[in-house]
């Protein structure tokens, strides 16, 4: 998926001012993106963050950033969390490494993740190039995971580390969550689908195909009711806002569910267990109970960051939960006034947007909501992608309004010569 090059231009010189070292890390960074490893009991690790730090080492004098991308909740969350460990250290005397480090130091890393991607993408065909890039690096992870697992199912061997840690049951990729996996799968779909057949098409010609087939398929052998939920909102989304393109794209992604889930339901073993497992859904309604029977206890302030998996040795899998659970009322007003902003200042940009970065406000918009719908299963905050869209959903917004502001400032100037 190379960026063609333009007219009047070698298609060599324009390959090499595409790829410049700050692009190459971007892209090292989204291709390594879906890959975790564990250290320890709720803890994993990202290679890719290594390419954030290198970028960061590189454009460290020249960050640029886009004034108004971030909203006033995304600068909140500092505070936020701050408080939150304030309160674990007055209620319990002690703040846990998970506390700090997952979940505080990892916060300020999504921030300087999402500072990187907005440095980078400050116009339209910057914004493109890295949504692009993102979704064909799932489409190669969604591939490879999906081939393993046929592999599998063909009576082959199972291959070492893919879809760990049910490699003969659910898709997971590298990912180490299946739920984790089948939410970044479901985004691509999303964010492939709504652009596809316009001049912002994120998978061109055959790898549109491919996107067409494979992203369903493994989205499906994932067996992530979290994933399955929030297309079904980034979808519900879609038909709202553009009742039309929402009903073509529904057939177009129903087709390959509808051919496909006959075959999973011979093929896959205990398939229709994979899909209800009730021990899961009690457990869950346990773990929601428990938060939130924590956040009577301190309704305002929480319990404390981290304190409720240092109690139970679980997270909550609901992450508005979590925010109630941690951070009390005061979390969960920030938490839902920040997926509510974000989306009203998408969908908000969508009429002023120029006609090449429609489809990636309206893509990002359905996006949000697909993250926003996995948020309910899993504790998706901290998802990588989901700060993609964050810092993407920004750019988009500030480069509509600018185009916006750039077509009335002729009209205005042709108003007061008339006058």
């Amino acid at each position: 998926m190379s960026e063609p090059g333009r007219a009047g231009t070698g298609g060599e010189g324009t390959a090499r001012r595409v790829w410049t070292p700050e692009l190459v890390l971007l892209a090292a960074y989204l291709f390594t993106m879906p890959i975790q490893i564990e250290v320890g009991d709720y803890r994993q690790i990202a290679p890719a963050d290594a390419f954030i730090a290198c970028y960061l080492a590189v454009r460290s004098t020249r960050l640029r950033h886009m004034s108004g991308a971030w909203t006033v909740w995304h600068t909140a969350l500092v505070p936020l969390l701050g408080l939150g460990c304030l309160v674990a250290v007055v209620r319990t005397g002690e703040l846990t490494s998970y506390a700090l480090l997952q979940k505080y130091v990892g916060l300020i890393a999504l921030l300087a993740t999402g500072a990187c991607f907005i440095d980078y993408m400050r116009d339209v065909e910057r914004l493109r190039r890295i949504l692009r890039l993102f979704v064909g690096a799932v489409l190669l992870h969604a591939t490879l995971a999906l081939g393993a697992r046929l592999l599998n199912l063909a009576g082959g061997p199972v291959l070492p580390l893919m879809n760990d840690p049910w490699p003969t049951d659910r898709i997971s990729g590298l990912v180490l969550d299946a739920n984790a996996f089948g939410g970044l799968v479901a985004l691509a779909l999303v964010l492939h689908h709504v652009t596809a057949g316009t001049p912002s098409a994120l998978l061109p010609g055959r790898w549109a195909v491919a996107g067409y087939a494979v992203l369903p398929a493994t989205l499906l052998l994932t067996f992530s009711r979290s994933s399955w939920i929030g297309l079904t909102c980034g979808l519900a989304a879609l038909l709202l806002v553009r009742p039309a393109l929402g009903g073509r794209t529904l057939v177009r992604g129903a087709l390959p569910v509808v051919v496909l889930v006959p075959l999973v339901l011979l093929q896959v073993p205990d398939a229709a267990a994979l899909v209800t497992r009730p021990s899961e859904i009690s457990s869950r309604l346990v773990i929601g109970f428990e938060a939130l029977h924590d956040y009577v206890e301190s309704p305002v302030f929480g319990i404390g960051l981290g304190v409720y998996v240092a109690e139970y040795r679980i997270v909550v899998h609901n992450t508005a939960l979590w925010f109630l659970s941690d951070l009390g009322l005061i979390g969960l007003a920030v938490f839902l006034a920040l997926v509510v902003s974000v989306a009203v200042r998408l969908f908000s940009a969508l009429p002023v947007a120029s006609g090449e970065l429609r489809p990636m406000v309206l893509a990002l918009l359905c996006g949000h909501v697909v993250m926003a719908g996995v948020s309910l299963g899993i504790e998706a905050f901290y998802q990588r992608h989901w700060w993609l869209v964050f810092a993407a959903a920004g750019v988009a917004t500030v480069l509509a309004l600018r185009s916006s502001d750039a077509r009335a400032a002729p009209r205005s100037a042709t108003e007061v010569l008339v006058r």
